[in-house]
């Protein structure tokens, strides 16, 4: 859980620090940081919504879903 935990907060400390210095910063603007920024900006989303439900499933009792049906 701890290792979860940890990998969602550097995960997204990092894929929010690409796309502020890659639009920040005139020189990094190309088509191939461009692809980056849209590449952390996924991954952010992924961390965003993957990591939570692993968190729950991991602290739930086997056959029970706690997230509701919207979640399922």
């Amino acid at each position: 859980m701890v290792l979860c935990i940890l990998i969602l907060c550097l995960g997204v400390i990092g894929n929010i620090m690409v796309p502020i210095v890659i639009l920040k910063t005139k020189d990094m603007r190309n088509s191939t940081n461009i692809f980056l920024t849209n590449l952390s900006i996924a991954d952010l989303l992924v961390l965003l919504v993957c990591t939570p439900t692993v968190l729950v499933e991991v602290n739930t009792p086997p056959e029970t879903w706690v997230l509701g049906q919207e979640m399922c």
